[in-house]
């Protein structure tokens, strides 16, 4: 593995860490709940894809254990409604998953 992706992937454990554990805190200051992670075609299947093959593993449910993890994968309003049904924005840390930045279903459900 080189050094570069090494740093990168050390830079996603902590914060992900910081997030479980309640030290990263939302715009608000209050502790995040809900994790919207936003994007299309691969963007959005391989995070999903990741999440269905974790979610039922011991360590998953664990490490994600008061956090819940919502998909907004296309411009639909009745998606864009299911995906934040129930959030509370103050809470909510929205996750933009995306190659380039400049698919345009991803970059309008982002604004």
């Amino acid at each position: 593995m080189s050094k570069e992706v090494a740093q990168v992937r050390e830079r996603i454990q902590k914060f992900s860490d910081s997030v479980r554990s309640g030290s990263t805190l939302g715009f608000t200051h209050k502790k995040l709940a809900t994790v919207v992670a936003i994007g299309i075609g691969g963007s959005y299947l391989g995070p999903e894809f990741v999440y269905e093959a974790l979610r039922y593993s011991g360590e998953g449910r664990v490490s994600s254990k008061g956090i819940q993890l919502k998909f907004l994968a296309n411009v639909d309003p009745v998606d864009f409604e299911r995906a934040v049904d129930g959030i509370d924005v103050e809470e909510t840390l929205f996750i933009i998953v995306s190659k380039t930045f400049t698919t345009a279903e991803t970059m309008l459900n982002a604004r």
